[in-house]
């Protein structure tokens, strides 16, 4: 075997392509690609490949293009690239019994339940719950308590989202890895592991983007009633309620790599929708300086639009921060 390139899974797409998960990064190539990665992976030389794959399958390939194949493969291993400074919190191959027991939440009768009775909650407990922006502005600053209760609540909240994605990947046979702690761009996050997600299918992949918020509904639905049952203050159930409500929508930005990112690029079928997209306003930029405007374009427009709004969000983000 070739301990440089390692084979970490295989699946069938639904379009007859192979979705091939080595060294961390994830590859979809037809057999013929399958087949030069198997063989590279076993420790074959490109030349005896290249033999082979005439001799056998009838296709031809260069020695070169195989040395290529072999470079591209021998990459170091992806973890996380954008998540810096990475801490392990949670080794998650040791806890199969627990992620076996979560994940049956995932079963399609289990989450319609649990959606139903989450709205009917919410809007039954509505008055125990909301708060108006100024209330809230006064509690913080006048109770310490109030705002150190937030960070805890916070923190147990993002692990709770963690799992969700872990016990979902883990469904799926997956294997999630670990739930770490890291730094993306200046914020500090939270992050499950689940690189071999890449071998599920889109829907499956959907079902793993949303698990952290399914388990965020989860939370609150057992939560609430508890906490009116024992008449906690309405301050402690908003503070709770509005840091789960506000943890979820600002994971479903697009336009940064959270949660919203993963389900855009698999509810749109596309992989490296970033790079895509920094590639896409290059173009833009190229084709108005040289005025070929109408020449073809490389990509389906909603790559360009996304790139804009996202360079426009960058702008404006950076703007206020610097401002």
């Amino acid at each position: 075997m070739n301990s440089e390139i390692e084979i970490e899974g295989i699946s069938k797409s639904s379009d007859h392509t192979w979705r091939v998960l080595v060294n961390g990064r994830g590859y979809s190539v037809d057999d013929i690609g399958l087949w030069v990665i198997k063989q590279l992976s076993s420790g074959e030389a490109c030349a005896d490949i290249c033999e082979a794959l005439s001799r056998d399958h009838g296709q031809t390939i260069t020695v070169a293009d195989v040395e290529g194949i072999r470079t591209r493969l021998c990459r170091p291993k992806v973890k996380g690239e954008y998540i810096k400074c990475k801490l392990e919190l949670l080794n998650l191959s040791t806890h199969d019994k627990l992620l076996d027991t979560l994940s049956l939440l995932f079963s399609p009768k289990w989450m319609l339940l649990v959606i139903v009775l989450f709205s009917i909650t919410l809007i039954f407990t509505l008055d125990n719950w909301y708060i108006d922006t100024g209330t809230a502005v006064r509690e913080f600053r006048n109770s310490p308590f109030v705002a150190f209760l937030y960070v805890l609540v916070s923190l147990f909240v993002l692990l709770v989202h963690e799992l969700g994605h872990a016990a979902a990947a883990h469904r799926y046979k997956v294997c999630p890895k670990s739930i770490g702690f890291g730094w993306y761009i200046f914020f500090p996050v939270l992050y499950t592991d689940v690189t071999s997600a890449w071998l599920a299918n889109r829907t499956q992949r959907i079902i793993i983007d949303i698990g952290g918020f399914y388990f965020q509904t989860i939370l609150m639905l057992i939560a609430i009633p508890i906490a009116i049952a024992l008449s906690l203050p309405n301050i402690f159930i908003a503070i709770f309620v509005w840091d789960n409500l506000f943890i979820i929508l600002y994971n479903l930005n697009p336009l940064f790599r959270f949660d919203g990112y993963w389900i855009l690029s698999d509810l749109c079928g596309i992989t490296n929708l970033r790079a895509k997209a920094n590639l896409a306003i290059i173009e833009i930029i190229r084709k108005i300086r040289l005025r070929r405007i109408s020449s073809p374009w490389q990509y389906p427009i909603y790559i360009y639009i996304y790139g804009l709004f996202s360079y426009a969000f960058i702008l404006f983000f950076w703007g206020g921060i610097l401002l």
